[in-house]
């Protein structure tokens, strides 16, 4: 059960106020002189907030998160939405692989096709799938995987994937008590950021799902991050057949419009970035927005280009690299034309990996940039 739309949200049908997420074709015959000066002002109020944010030197508004200390660049941080226009999922409902099977959308349409892409996390009887169709709306969905509290985000402009413990971890270690994660509607690096919900907004602070670590706020003057959990990024087909056991998150029945909408597809079919970002990545190597996943073994990350790996796969699927000492073995799934492949390390078993845009990645860790393969 979703929690009650607040007054001044949108209604469950509409879109997050993401802005900049959807193209717009014009039609001056029939009220496009309006709709292009409401763009101008739109764009006008896209300047003022990032100008805002650049030169804030103040303590933030009483109804936005602390922004002192910022300990990430100014310049590319962006308050893109209000928080209360991105839809939020208070008590997610889960439901088992078979009935999951049986659900539809609305009176037409699958609830989960063998292609579709999921947020696995946990194994046999606390797995979970979380389906990015519905991730892409609510940012940030919270979760008790096998009596833990976590919480379990997607960015769909930096198409970044990442599960955290919910207690975040002081200077020293120590787990502390957890929090309420929800989507910001800040952006840095092109990047969903969280928000730990308070009472005070003074005691709110903004949280980087790809640096796990809070950024601005309170939080971050104490030096709190958060504990990732393993995650895969599969085809619903794969991701199954790994997990069988498997439970999945239910979609939100007064959004079933909502989840029919694909608002980001024309942002994935090109290299354009909507906001700032810093460092870019070169322009020899992959294109700005090609899928990579991430990999951290003995201490050291290296980044593999979803679309090489693909291309450099056997028969069966498998690629084989060399990390530092380490010989590891990935698994690689085509996709339908229009979708990435999706891939994981096989051999060996427990090592951390993160999926990403190439430029989010790049941005947000340049010094954990180093591809793993060359270009085929």
């Amino acid at each position: 059960m979703s929690e009650p739309t607040p007054p001044d949200a949108p209604a469950p049908d509409a879109p997050p106020q993401l802005l900049g997420s959807e193209d717009v074709s014009l039609d001056f015959r029939s009220g496009g002189y309006a709709l292009l000066v409401a763009l101008l002002l739109v764009a006008g109020v896209v300047a003022w907030r990032v100008q805002a944010i650049r030169s804030a030197s103040h303590a933030a508004p009483s109804h936005e998160p602390s922004l002192e200390p910022c300990l990430v660049e100014r310049e590319t941080l962006v308050r893109a939405a209000e928080r209360h226009g991105i839809p939020r999922l208070s008590q997610p409902r889960l439901v088992s692989r078979e009935e999951a099977q049986t659900l539809k959308l609305g009176r037409r349409g699958k609830f989960l096709v063998s292609g579709d892409l999921v947020v696995g996390v946990g194994e046999g009887e606390a797995a979970c799938a979380f389906p990015l169709r519905f991730l892409q709306w609510h940012e940030a969905i919270p979760h008790d995987l096998a009596g833990t509290p976590i919480v379990v985000c997607w960015s769909p402009l930096s198409g970044s994937a990442a599960a955290f413990e919910r207690a975040p971890r002081g200077e020293e270690g120590q787990s502390l008590a957890p929090l309420s994660f929800v989507a910001s509607g800040y952006l840095h690096d092109s990047g969903s950021l969280l928000v730990d919900e308070h009472q005070d907004p003074a005691q709110e602070s903004l949280w980087s799902p790809l640096l796990a670590r809070a950024v601005t706020g309170p939080a971050a003057a104490a030096g709190l991050t958060l504990k990732r959990v393993p995650l895969e990024v599969l085809r619903w087909e794969d991701w199954q057949r790994l997990q069988p056991k498997t439970r999945v998150l239910a979609h939100d029945p007064a959004r079933i419009k909502l989840y029919k909408r694909e608002p980001y597809r024309s942002y994935e079919g090109s290299d354009t970035l909507r906001f700032p970002v810093s460092p870019e990545p070169p322009a020899e190597g992959p294109g700005p927005k090609a899928p990579v996943l991430a990999v951290q073994a003995e201490g050291a990350w290296r980044v593999y280009p979803l679309p090489w790996l693909e291309a450099r796969a056997d028969a069966e699927g498998y690629v084989s690299v060399q990390q530092g000492e380490r010989a590891l073995r990935l698994r690689v799934w085509k996709n339908a034309p229009e979708l990435p492949p999706a891939a994981r390390v096989v051999e060996p078993e427990g090592l951390l990996s993160l999926r990403a845009y190439w430029f989010a990645w790049h941005a947000a860790r340049p010094e954990d940039a180093t591809l793993g393969i060359q270009a085929p």
